[in-house]
């Protein structure tokens, strides 16, 4: 499956097509200093982005699920570092409950072209 659109319909994709997912989201280019990372779904993904940077989710964005590689990628970053890895088949991170990193610690990287 691939998907060129906006970050936003390319995590309703996801939803769309795998309803049980994880995400692994990279905290290098989201500018978020946590370990909590590993095991989000969706819905907490685009909270998080709505609360912290809503301009993010209107960026264009690479979805790329096949045999090779599961992920998400923002071109206007990197087309080769992943935004956030994909679990959508197979085995599968635990879920767990997410807490929003607080204002401060986010800086989003994102938003300035390498």
């Amino acid at each position: 499956m691939y998907l060129h659109d906006t970050l936003q319909v390319c995590l309703c994709a996801v939803i769309s097509r795998y309803p049980c997912h994880r995400l692994d989201l990279n905290t290098e280019i989201l500018g978020l200093h946590t370990n909590d990372v590993k095991g989000w779904v969706v819905d907490e993904v685009v909270e998080l982005l709505q609360a912290m940077c809503p301009q993010l989710l209107h960026m264009e964005a690479d979805l790329v699920i096949d045999p090779g590689d599961c992920a998400i990628y923002l071109p206007f970053y990197s087309r080769t570092v992943p935004l956030c890895l994909l679990h959508c088949w197979g085995k599968m991170p635990p879920p767990c409950k997410h807490i929003p990193p607080k204002i401060e610690q986010w800086k989003p990287v994102a938003l300035v072209a390498r």
